[in-house]
């Protein structure tokens, strides 16, 4: 389900574009194969729908403060899931529940707009660990959704 507030402002797109949901930053996407729109806090999948098809994903009509975490939708946990207790011994590790990256601001690198398809990259916008690094593949089209995390390790381990 797709809230009304993220549907209307949809609504208003041809191709693609930066908007304000909710106080938070979103890319939305209204192409010919579907509808996708994602959080740029936490380069979050929050709604995805090809054209004749019904929504596949859930998101929360109304999102916590900023910058509290969207529910719903793919999110983003990295470089852990669950409590930080279960991240590794990292300065990093007194971190939020679910990782670094689902509070993170990210930036769209790339949108490679075809016919077919679309393909948008993100990286995050502030390093998020001292040891690891971490881009997001979104590939997206009539047929299916991929969500793909590429994480790097840079550290001497």
């Amino acid at each position: 389900m797709i809230p009304d507030s993220l549907k209307q402002l949809l609504s208003h797109v041809d191709g693609h574009q930066r908007a304000t949901w909710e106080g938070r930053d979103v890319a939305l996407f209204n192409m010919a194969w579907g509808e996708m729109v994602i959080s740029l806090q936490g380069a979050q999948v929050l709604h995805f729908q090809p054209t004749g098809d019904t929504g596949w994903l859930w998101v929360t009509p109304t999102p916590q403060a900023l910058p509290g975490a969207i529910r719903g939708g793919i999110p983003l946990c990295w470089p852990w899931f669950a409590d930080e207790r279960y991240a590794d011994e990292s300065p990093e590790r007194n971190g939020p529940f679910h990782g670094l990256a689902r509070h993170a601001m990210w930036r769209l690198d790339a949108v490679d707009d075809h016919a077919e398809g679309i393909e948008v990259h993100l990286s995050p916008e502030e390093c998020l660990h001292s040891q690891l690094t971490a881009r997001v593949v979104i590939q997206a089209n009539a047929q299916r959704l991929n969500v793909e995390i590429i994480s790097e390790n840079i550290g001497d381990a």
